[in-house]
């Protein structure tokens, strides 16, 4: 579920905002405030390790929620078949083992905080299966007009019992260092002792000692994408929009890769989400007609008046990976510019000026230094003595800035 639950504790501090006149949005403040314990949990019939994440409600002036802590966390079936969780990073539980939901049991989600109270999810059972699931990408002009790829999700259940879908996904892609070059460049200043001489200015290169030409990044979604097939003349999904790709999109210029999972809802579990993507996609959150508590699956044991925001989601799901390259879809055009200007300059090694220090302040040292330029080439020395190298932005001369340099084990080039 990514980052969804987020944005539930952040609308529900919106809900309990005391706004009953006109907003002066630069000096809203929380007016009332409830604690509580968010909860992000989906379990599926994939065989892998499971994760939950646990966070707090947090107030309209604060950046983001408070993790919780050293929970105890685990999943427990009606066969007494328990899954323990551990924490790996700050509100983040992972399961131990590898395990796959099945079918035709009841699963339950228990956590225990560090100040012992408990909490536990009402049980459930796996939604049923699709026989058939895939996702396409075609070139296509979106409704402003504009050329890209649209990614699409095809799904299709001959008995007709899945009915409700979500979607999220997982993109990738390689980034190239458009500027880059094997040498590095490292500047120093130093002092003379005797105050009448300037003080030396020293660049020099050496070969770079780490990938810096070819990074990944990876991006995952926080919409909610549902569909509901209930009404159609069979539960088949065809060319559900995922993700529009236009075609300058800094993200195709090279090699692109998605993964879509498609989960089965129960009636339940689409109504919840659906409710949480209508208080996200309100026009007005501040307005007077404020929504109430979103009701999820998971209870206080110690206060049934406590609330608790999430929902314990047991879904079969369905993925599939895609890559494609930017010439299979527009062959012979140019490609998307770079995220950045990426400017080629020759700053001066001694700085010039009228200033008493000018000759002390070294425009070149700076750069590498303290704003991270890369080095791009030499300049002519004959004709640039004060400018004897050509530096460019870090982010185009290193890929580190946009991604990670360790290639993902699923990539195929």
């Amino acid at each position: 579920m990514k980052r969804i639950f987020k944005h539930i504790a952040l609308l529900f501090t919106l809900t309990l905002a005391t706004v009953l006149g006109c907003v002066e949005p630069y000096e809203v403040a929380t007016q009332s405030f409830e604690n509580m314990l968010v909860i992000e949990a989906t379990i599926t019939n994939e065989l892998k390790y499971h994760e939950v994440k646990l966070s707090r409600t947090y107030r309209l002036e604060e950046e983001g929620p408070a993790f919780e802590l050293s929970a105890n966390v685990k999943v427990v079936d009606d066969t007494q078949n328990t899954y323990n969780f551990i924490e790996i990073d700050s509100g983040k539980y992972k399961s131990v083992d590898k395990f796959s939901v099945l079918p035709d049991r009841n699963y339950q989600l228990m956590v225990t905080t560090s100040d012992g109270k408990e909490y536990v999810s009402i049980p459930t059972k796996l939604t049923p299966i699709p026989s058939e699931f895939s996702i396409t990408a075609i070139k296509e002009t979106n409704d402003a007009g504009i050329d890209g790829i649209f990614i699409y999700a095809d799904s299709y259940d001959p008995n007709g019992n899945a009915k409700n879908y979500r979607y999220d996904y997982e993109e990738t892609y390689k980034i190239i260092a458009p500027y880059w070059s094997p040498l590095d460049a490292f500047g120093v200043s130093m002092a003379p002792t005797n105050p009448n001489p300037p003080p030396l200015h020293e660049v020099y290169t050496l070969p770079r000692t780490k990938e810096e030409k070819t990074c990944y990044n990876t991006l995952e979604s926080t919409e909610i994408l549902q569909i509901d097939t209930s009404l159609f003349t069979e539960d088949r999904v065809t060319k559900f929009p995922i993700i529009f790709l236009p075609k300058d999109d800094f993200k195709i210029t090279h090699r692109y890769s998605i993964l879509v999972r498609q989960f089965v809802q129960s009636l339940e579990a689409y109504s919840f989400f659906k409710t949480v993507n209508k208080f996200a996609g309100s026009d007005n959150l501040f307005s007077q007609q404020q929504q109430g508590f979103i009701n999820g699956n998971i209870y206080a044991v110690n206060n049934p008046d406590e609330k608790v925001i999430g929902y314990f989601e047991v879904a079969s799901a369905l993925s599939q990976r895609i890559f494609f390259n930017f010439e299979d879809f527009f062959p012979n055009e140019p490609k998307p510019p770079h995220i950045v200007r990426c400017d080629v300059i020759a700053p001066g090694l001694d700085g010039s000026g009228p200033e008493e220090n000018a000759r002390e302040f070294s425009p070149l040292i700076k750069l590498l230094l303290y704003d991270g330029f890369k080095f791009v080439n030499f300049n002519d020395p004959k004709k640039n003595v004060n400018n004897p190298y050509l530096v460019v932005r870090k982010e185009c001369g290193d890929c580190t800035t946009l991604g990670s340099n360790i290639k993902p084990d699923f990539w195929i080039d």
